[in-house]
């Protein structure tokens, strides 16, 4: 009975991970301004894509991305909807979102800052 009270008291914290902010990587944006016939912008269709670690069953799908457009910046989140359950060798596996919530990012418009924490690779060396 205790083991079966540990495990799903597992599985529900399983659950709860899938909605936090991802831990990416490389995290870029790709912008492509839609100019209409007189050469005025019509539109900015934006890709986002970053690293995210895999267990062998992550795909696009797993992911959405939230945009908030302030004055000066635009904040990014990237959050995981669905558990990668795969017990493989950890991976890092490209992604890319699709968005046309991100305004123009150039020298005259808004930064775009993602709030999403960065992958840390840590390194151990022994000392003398």
């Amino acid at each position: 009975m205790k083991s079966m009270l540990l495990a799903i008291a597992g599985l529900q914290m399983l659950s709860f991970s899938a909605f936090a902010l991802e831990k990416i990587s490389e995290p870029k944006v790709s912008q492509t301004i839609q100019v209409n016939k007189e050469g005025k912008i019509a539109g900015v269709k934006s890709l986002v894509s970053f690293k995210a670690l895999s267990g062998g069953c992550t795909d696009v799908s797993h992911f959405s991305l939230d945009v908030k457009v302030g004055d000066s910046e635009q904040e990014v989140s990237v959050t995981r909807i669905v558990v990668d359950v795969c017990e493989g060798a950890s991976i890092m596996v490209d992604i890319a979102l699709a968005t046309d919530k991100l305004e123009l990012s150039d020298s005259a418009g808004k930064a775009i800052k993602f709030q999403n924490p960065a992958e840390v690779d840590f390194t151990f060396e022994q000392l003398k």
